[in-house]
């Protein structure tokens, strides 16, 4: 498979947490299985299922957690204020430091 330079994926097995931070603008799309997102500064919470999206609006702490047993495949993109895809090779990997 032929990889995508503006998408960098991300794998969560069951009962692990991701943290991002600064991430604001970065686009969430899941690809296998369900998660849950909450971000600082936020009052809701997220869940996304295969083929949903959420552009992350929190400056803050982000975080992400599979639902249930299977684990979960989310795609990274950074989205610029116009609503074009950037980039991610540098970016995704700094939000997720």
């Amino acid at each position: 498979m032929k990889r995508n330079p503006l998408q960098t994926n991300m794998e969560i097995c069951p009962g692990q947490i991701e943290r991002l931070r600064g991430a604001v603008g970065v686009r969430l799309i899941c690809l296998r299985g369900t998660v849950w997102i909450t971000q600082e500064g936020l009052l809701r919470d997220d869940f996304l299922s295969i083929g949903e999206f959420l552009i992350l609006a929190s400056s803050g702490l982000a975080l992400i957690e599979s639902i249930g047993q299977s684990g979960a495949s989310l795609a990274v993109e950074v989205v610029r204020s116009d609503g074009r895809v950037e980039d991610t090779a540098d970016q995704s990997s700094r939000a997720l430091a």
